[in-house]
């Protein structure tokens, strides 16, 4: 549950509904699904390289020369 942290399968009532059993918080289970993974995202956030950043090789040639 997004509000209160409770996990249970059963929090999903059907493929569209999603109640916490514990705080009873009620939104669209897609919804809840976003903002779980959002949640997850902000604590293990991947390593990537900068926007716009070049990656360049000495075994890489330029194009016609």
């Amino acid at each position: 549950c997004p509000q209160c942290h409770y996990i249970d399968k059963r929090n999903r009532k059907s493929r569209n509904d999603f109640e916490c059993l514990q705080c009873h918080y009620k939104e669209m289970a897609d919804y809840v699904a976003a903002l779980n993974i959002r949640d997850r995202v902000s604590v293990n956030k991947p390593m990537v390289a900068p926007l716009f950043s070049v990656v360049t090789s000495p075994h890489l040639s330029r194009v016609g020369g």
